[in-house]
């Protein structure tokens, strides 16, 4: 993941979007360094919050990034009592 976020820059990109999923649940993890030091060299980093919510601790690697940009959505939604699919 660092080497592939290192080409980012080298390539001139200036907005990526990555929906990866991992086990780590750290701000210390490799690629949330990766995309914090692409945001910090100008790459805007959007990153998907996952599948595995809604539970405390879901939000997992590279989206723990302290400067990634974090896209969710959320599956149903209640009103009046019934579940409206989105």
């Amino acid at each position: 993941m660092v080497e592939v976020a290192t080409s980012w820059v080298i390539a001139g990109m200036y907005i990526i979007n990555l929906s990866l999923g991992s086990i780590n649940n750290t701000q210390i993890a490799a690629d949330a360094f990766a995309i914090n030091n692409a945001m910090l060299s100008g790459v805007v980093s959007v990153v998907a919050t996952g599948n595995s919510g809604p539970k405390r601790s879901t939000i997992r690697t590279p989206t723990t990034a302290s400067m990634a940009i974090l896209l969710g959505i959320q599956q149903t939604l209640k009103h009046c009592g019934r579940q409206i699919y989105v």
